[in-house]
């Protein structure tokens, strides 16, 4: 899990910068075929007004590599289309799993943009968030996450990508609230849940009591 927490980070698989050929739809290619490809200028820029404005997004380019040498030509290749991007936010997994590959490992506020669901899944898995880049080539799998098409203006697709991430960002400190409520209430036997209220029965009479507001004192789970 990512230490911290807090921190919102976008992971961009190299592979969505770039128009794939044809040829290379179906079948794996070759790392240092990469260099070769052309690149989306409208993915490209967004993704350098990302890494460049305060926008509270911490960006990263993610990429597998076979070998030294594959990595040192994307390397090159970030370097002369995203050189805002820094070595060390440039991450090479060499068929790591997520969670050892991705510094401080995959938190809830971590978001992945890529074309392929299965690549998603697997994020979502390591426990981040996972928004799909759709195409006419993808457009009809069974993907139901966040999703964002490739057809857009540069300033366009930049502001829909920050938007899409703000509103799916997770208060961390809250959820440590509802941890804390959580483990109150299994005290006692409780839901989840800070204030409810019960309907009793009166004593004898068989008849229902008003309803009433029972509120749990997080510090030793009584109600009081």
């Amino acid at each position: 899990m990512n230490n911290d927490s807090d921190k919102v980070r976008l992971f961009v698989m190299d592979n969505t910068l770039t128009f794939i050929p044809q040829v290379f739809e179906n079948r794996s290619f070759k790392n240092a075929e990469f260099k070769s490809f052309d690149h989306m200028k409208n993915m490209i820029e967004a993704i350098r007004h990302l890494s460049t404005e305060n926008t509270g997004i911490e960006v990263y380019v993610l990429s597998s590599c076979s070998d030294a040498k594959s990595m040192h030509e994307k390397n090159r290749w970030y370097d002369k289309y995203l050189p805002s991007i820094c070595e060390t936010h440039r991450i090479f997994l060499n068929h790591a799993g997520y969670d050892r590959g991705v510094p401080g490992g995959v938190g809830i506020n971590d978001f992945l943009l890529d074309c392929c669901t299965e690549n998603l899944d697997r994020w979502k898995y390591a426990g981040g968030q996972g928004i799909k880049l759709k195409n006419e080539l993808n457009e009809n799998d069974y993907w139901k996450g966040l999703e964002i098409l490739t057809d857009r203006k540069t300033s366009v697709f930049k502001y829909e990508l920050i938007s899409k991430i703000s509103s799916a960002v997770i208060d961390t400190q809250f959820i440590g609230f509802l941890n804390e409520v959580d483990s109150a209430l299994s005290r006692i036997g409780g839901i989840a849940v800070r204030k409810y209220t019960a309907k009793t029965k009166g004593e004898g009479s068989g008849e229902k009591c008003p309803k009433k507001i029972i509120e749990i004192d997080l510090t030793d789970g009584r109600e009081r």
